[in-house]
């Protein structure tokens, strides 16, 4: 696990409270299809289905851009990218109620793990557990950080609150030589599966 410090989430925790409850019913496609997150409300803002894909912008980015930008950069700073020069494939805020969890799972689409997958805590981490395989991660709320998505993860709001992460997918737009590795995971350990099939999906969305 990476962690990268700590980005005040004073101004996007009021940008949340103001948005209300109605914007976390407006977009319910990733908890439906995936029985991982059934548990879950998500507030897509952008979305890259593959790696080769175009970047599908939803209406409300527009809304958002500025409370992303404080973790965006820090997550620059801490990889040492140009922040002109980096790219966010994805972002959203993903909110778990209290009670609920997201189920055990591994990351393992192209899409998934090809970029800097980073979680931003907003608020409700008093009471919740966190797993990544065999460790359970303390968390508080403000703290930036990467972890290995590969691993199987897990998260159990026990608390009383909802808790709620900004989550975005950083990438350079340009690669230095010798750092680009080909990563091909054994689709018969593939965990990330379109639960309405039963099969791989023909997008990996997460």
């Amino acid at each position: 696990m990476k962690h990268m410090g700590v980005v005040s989430p004073k101004n996007i925790r009021k940008m949340i409270e103001s948005a209300g409850e109605e914007v976390w019913a407006e977009d319910a496609w990733r908890q439906q299809k995936y029985k991982v997150h059934s548990e879950t409300e998500a507030i897509t803002l952008f979305w890259r289905y593959n790696v080769l894909d175009e970047t599908e912008y939803k209406p409300r980015w527009s809304e958002w851009k500025d409370f992303f930008e404080p973790a965006f950069r820090k997550a620059c700073d801490a990889y040492g990218y140009n922040y002109d020069e980096a790219d966010v494939w994805k972002a959203m805020i993903a909110r778990i109620p209290a009670g609920n969890s997201v189920k055990p799972h591994e990351d393992l689409a192209p899409a998934l793990v090809f970029a800097h997958r980073i979680h931003w805590a907003i608020s409700g981490e008093e009471g919740v557990k966190t797993w990544i395989g065999q460790h359970e991660v303390q968390l508080k709320d403000g703290d930036l950080f990467e972890f290995n998505n590969i691993r199987t993860h897990t998260v159990s709001n026990e608390g009383k609150n909802n808790r709620v992460h900004a989550i975005f997918d950083l990438i350079p737009k340009k690669i230095p030589p010798g750092q680009i590795t080909l990563y091909e995971p054994d689709m018969q350990h593939y965990d990330y599966y379109d639960d309405t099939t039963g099969t791989q999906p023909a997008k990996n969305e997460l």
